[in-house]
């Protein structure tokens, strides 16, 4: 089960990963 993932679509989902956790915290720690 090799398969190539385009290092671009890593990137992409680890950065979303981080913006939403971010939110979630600011937000969190706002209320």
């Amino acid at each position: 089960m090799k398969t190539r993932i385009p290092f671009w679509i890593i990137a992409t989902v680890v950065a979303l990963l981080v913006i939403v956790l971010l939110v979630f915290f600011f937000y969190g720690s706002y209320s």
